[in-house]
Formats: C-alpha cells, sequence, structure tokens
C-alpha cells in the first residue's frame, strides 16, 4: 500500500532542509518532494560520493556538505529553511570488547548513537530555536525508545550503539522545546512493507504502541512530508504501521488517520536511559552465559569423542 501526500500540506513551506536524505527513507522523502516545482530543497551529505549520487538524481536540490554531530553544518544547511526533515540515524555498530574502555559515545566523530541521535537532535534544536531562524518546524523519524526490555530494544541497542535508547534521549529534547515537532515512530520499514497481505495505514499518537508491524518506506515518507505542515501533528508523538485490511482503525491513505491525530498530553517518562543501560548489561550477561553454556557442552562432546 502506498499513501499519497496531499498536494496542499505543504503549501506554506517554501524552503525544506532535509538531514538522511541517502538513506532508504530519505530518498523517498526526497522523490516525493522534488515532484514540487515550488519548493527549494537543502540536503545535508557527508561524502563526495553521496553527493554526486543525489545530484545525478536530484540536480535541483541544493547539497550542503557536513554532518549532524557538527553545527556549523546545521547551521548552514537550515539557513533559510521554514522545515528541517530529520530522517538519519545512527549505523555505528558496537564493538564489545573495546567501547567500554575507548568511550566512542564522547567522540563526535564516531558516529556513536549518543553524537548521533542525541547530540545531533540538540544542534538541529538550537539552530531552529535562534530568534533569527525561520525553521520552527522539525520532522523527526526515530522508533519505540519505551520498552527498553523488549528483547529487540536490547539487541538492538547492544549491537547498535545503544541506538534506542539515544533516540529516546532525542526525542525528549524535541518535546521540551519550544519547537513545532513531529515524532513518527515506524515499524519495521522495508520496501514492500507487508508484502501481499491485505492490509490498511494505522496511526496512534501521543507516543502510542501499535505492535510491530511491517510497513514500507514510501507509505512512511509520506507520512514525513503530510507531517511538514499539517496542523494536527504539531507537537505530537506518532506511531504508525499496519494493520489487517479488517481491522475498522486502519485507512488506506492517512489523510482520515491524521484528522484524528492530538498534540502530545501524557507525561513521557525520563528514567528511560537508565532502564536501556540495565536492559542491555542484563540481556548481555544472559547472552554470554548462553554463549559460554553451548562452548562448553561443544567442547565436552568433542573431549568425549577424541578421548573416549
Amino acid at each position: 500500500m502506498t499513501a499519497n501526500p496531499a498536494a496542499s500540506n505543504t503549501s506554506t513551506v517554501q524552503t525544506i532542509g532535509i538531514i538522511g536524505a541517502t538513506g532508504k527513507l530519505g530518498r523517498q522523502v526526497l522523490s516525493k518532494l522534488s515532484s514540487r516545482a515550488d519548493l527549494d530543497l537543502r540536503c545535508l551529505v557527508r561524502s563526495s560520493e553521496a553527493r554526486a549520487s543525489l545530484a545525478s538524481f536530484y540536480p535541483s536540490a541544493t547539497l550542503v556538505r557536513g554532518d549532524v554531530t557538527d553545527a556549523s553544518s546545521v547551521e548552514n544547511l537550515l539557513e533559510g529553511c521554514d522545515a528541517c526533515i530529520a530522517v538519519y540515524g545512527a549505523t555505528r555498530r558496537s564493538k564489545l570488547f573495546t567501547d567500554w574502555a575507548t568511550r566512542p559515545e564522547d567522540d563526535a566523530k564516531s558516529g556513536h548513537a549518543k553524537q548521533v541521535n542525541y547530540l545531533g537532535v540538540k544542534n538541529i534544536i538550537d539552530v531552529c530555536s535562534r530568534d533569527d531562524s525561520k525553521c520552527k518546524k522539525v520532522v523527526r523519524i526515530t522508533g519505540d525508545g519505551e520498552h527498553p526490555w523488549n528483547p529487540f530494544s536490547i539487541l538492538i541497542n547492544l549491537l547498535g550503539s545503544m541506538a534506542k535508547a539515544w533516540n529516546y534521549e532525542g526525542e525528549h529534547l524535541l518535546r521540551t522545546s519550544n519547537l513545532d515537532y513531529t515524532i513518527i515512530r515506524p515499524g519495521v520499514m522495508s520496501a514492500d512493507g507487508p508484502g501481499d497481505t491485505p492490509s490498511l495505514l494505522s496511526v496512534a499518537d501521543d507516543g502510542g504502541y501499535l505492535g510491530v508491524s511491517r510497513i514500507c518506506y514510501s507509505d512512511v515518507a509520506s507520512l514525513v512530508v503530510e507531517s511538514v505542515t499539517h496542523p494536527n501533528t504539531a507537537r505530537a508523538t506518532l506511531a504508525v504501521g499496519t494493520v489487517p485490511e479488517s481491522d475498522l482503525s486502519g485507512s488506506k491513505s492517512f489523510a482520515p488517520l491524521l484528522e484524528k491525530i492530538r498534540p502530545d498530553r501524557r507525561e513521557f517518562r525520563r528514567d528511560l536511559l537508565e532502564e536501556h543501560f540495565k536492559a542491555v548489561k542484563t540481556g548481555g550477561a544472559v547472552l554470554a552465559a548462553t554463549f559460554a553454556s553451548f562452548a562448553y557442552f561443544v567442547l565436552s562432546v568433542i573431549g568425549s569423542f577424541l578421548f573416549g
């Protein structure tokens, strides 16, 4: 299923800065926005290869060299922008045997999730919060970070430099800012979403939990685009996914779903960073014990085979 964003949604926005345009979701967002001749698009790119790739497909977009972890890069990107779309995320893999000693989370060039998912968001907020900045709208893609003891959360944090934990902390920065934010937490994104399974789109506001479902990049990109100026998405945390076609809460497009959206109303927990670290330590210990037990079993079998 592919939802089409309403053409009028971005009518009040003229210039949009995009961070993460080279990713799978970012390219979908850029593709949808580039069809609008009345929009000026500015994209933050980290490498000359990324710059060349985007330039060949989207020659009208202005490409700004830099990184979200560098405040001056973010400032250059958002100069003159009316809105910022942040669809990037940390991709650094944990180095389980050395990270405890080298502390990459304190190195701005490490690509650690703290630097990218948290301090990168802070850089965006700092620029947009200035009195001389026109950019007061931020649309940010994150994920469900409110269930630190979920096995999937533990695994992602363990292997991905605490990506979920720092994503949630970045959300908190947005929610406590004075900016018009929309935080979007998608389900499992893929090129074909639910595939051949008949399904409908589903959105929950106030950081509601939809469970785990598959959704295609194109649909999430449509919601990102619609959220730039849709009045109901202002200062809202949205979960988005898919539901079976028989579910009456779903819809073929986002339009009727967004009519029911309201701003964040509940108090989001502030103690979850510590919980994420506790969960990873516990999960890591369990995995280590399991591996050790398995290794002992294998060695015992080999020993009995070799030595009788």
